[in-house]
């Protein structure tokens, strides 16, 4: 065979052998591992300073891979520049945190990096997908500081270690009516949830009557089981929800996105009031006079007070304590809307005395 006819030869056979393992090539299919759906159980949690939470997280994928997690926070806005937390590996964790002295709230964003690991394909054998954000708000449980005052000794006398506030409760009673308890005639308000029974109460009474003693009184009751104490309050606790006013001032200042007296209760209680089943609650603001004097934003004062004198509901009841003071109120007379009952606490001498 010529020298040529041998080159063309090769030349076909290499063109041949060419289109054929392209070919080959091209009916190879390459599988990658599928990447996860994730959806989180929840977008925002508020927890209580000190107690744990818990965040979980739903992942799927198609191909029977397996699936890890891990979890990161931020205290930014953002789920790309979080920190690693170690050792939260599972599609729920639980944790906690406690509140630094100054610190009246802390704000912090989760999310998840989930894996999908399949050695069954040949293509790329890992996939991942990341969350959305969780947004935490960390916050005080005023409760506990009503409670922890009701609670504390009142002298370092080692002769003295009974005496504290709960020992020393002296009930107020109604300035129009010496005969008539606080606790009784807030006890008569609450349990009438009918449509025309007011909404709100505002407690007045001055400087050092029993204001915040009466919240804390509440509060106690509520938790305490003991049938060898007094029980003023029979309310369910977890129909109490409680805060002191002055500790949230900024967080209502900040606020712009308050329309209506459930948007106050959602803000100042954390609660989601298009979703929470009221039921019975009460929800009770201490100290309205301080909020007022310590508030940068003297429109919030009307705002609140206009919302108040036309606002009913009869699933849930509020309860206000402050001092009155005509700087505030003169222009609203509270006590003349069918929507707000008054109370004026006096002390009694009888009691007192004993």
């Amino acid at each position: 065979m010529k020298p040529i006819y041998k080159l063309s030869l090769f030349i076909l056979i290499s063109i041949f052998l060419m289109i054929t393992f392209s070919c080959k090539e091209a009916e190879i299919e390459f599988v990658d591992a599928s990447n996860p759906s994730v959806q989180l159980e929840k977008n925002e949690i508020s927890a209580i300073s000190g107690e744990s939470f818990t965040i979980s997280v739903t992942a799927k994928v198609n191909d029977e891979g397996t699936l890890t997690y891990q979890w990161y926070r931020n205290d930014e806005n953002s789920n790309s520049t979080g920190t690693r937390l170690t050792g939260e590996t599972e599609s729920t964790f639980t944790t906690s945190y406690n509140l630094k002295n100054g610190e009246l709230e802390k704000i912090f964003y989760y999310y998840v990096v989930v894996t999908n690991t399949n050695n069954n394909v040949n293509g790329q054998k890992k996939a991942s997908a990341t969350s959305n954000l969780v947004k935490v708000t960390i916050i005080k449980d005023d409760s506990k500081s009503y409670l922890n005052d009701f609670n504390r000794r009142l002298f370092l006398d080692a002769d003295y270690p009974e005496i504290n506030l709960r020992s020393m409760y002296v009930s107020p009673r109604i300035a129009e009516n010496q005969e008539l308890f606080a606790a009784d005639a807030i006890m008569e308000w609450y349990n009438d949830f009918d449509d025309y029974s007011p909404t709100t109460m505002f407690v007045f009474g001055d400087a050092g009557v029993g204001k915040s003693s009466l919240c804390a009184k509440m509060l106690y009751d509520s938790k305490n089981n003991s049938t060898n104490e007094q029980k003023d309050f029979s309310i369910p606790k977890e129909k109490i929800h409680i805060c002191r006013l002055r500790s949230h001032i900024k967080r209502i200042e900040k606020n712009n996105k308050l329309y209506s007296i459930k948007d106050l209760i959602g803000l100042l209680f954390k609660i989601n009031t298009e979703e929470y089943e009221f039921n019975d609650d009460i929800f009770v603001l201490d100290g309205f006079d301080e909020f007022c004097v310590l508030t940068q934003n003297n429109n919030l004062i009307g705002f609140i007070l206009d919302k108040l004198y036309g606002f009913s509901t009869s699933d849930f009841k509020i309860l206000i304590t402050s001092r009155k003071s005509e700087q505030y109120f003169s222009d609203y007379h509270v006590e003349r809307s069918r929507n707000i009952r008054t109370l004026n606490l006096k002390w009694s001498p009888s009691s007192v005395e004993k």
